[in-house]
């Protein structure tokens, strides 16, 4: 596994994504199902590679939600 200091991509990965889902729950979503495809590209950056690791983790964590649309509109 790759690393970057102390911290693997894996865990930059789940950081990112956890910021995330906590803005999400203090904007008073309950659930993933309530995140739209809007909220998924409103939650990442503009470009570069903060904005790419921010997607990953988010594909990620929606795909084994089994929702039907990643963030993006993407279809999971």
């Amino acid at each position: 596994m790759t690393r970057h200091g102390d911290r693997t991509v894996r865990t930059r990965n789940r950081d990112r994504s956890a910021c995330t889902l906590t803005r999400w729950a203090v904007d008073g979503k309950t659930s993933l199902r309530e995140i739209t495809p809007t909220d998924g590209l409103a939650a990442l950056l503009p470009s570069g590679a903060p904005r790419a690791v921010t997607g990953k983790g988010l594909r990620s964590l929606f795909h084994v939600s089994g929702a039907a649309v990643a963030p993006g509109g993407a279809p999971s």
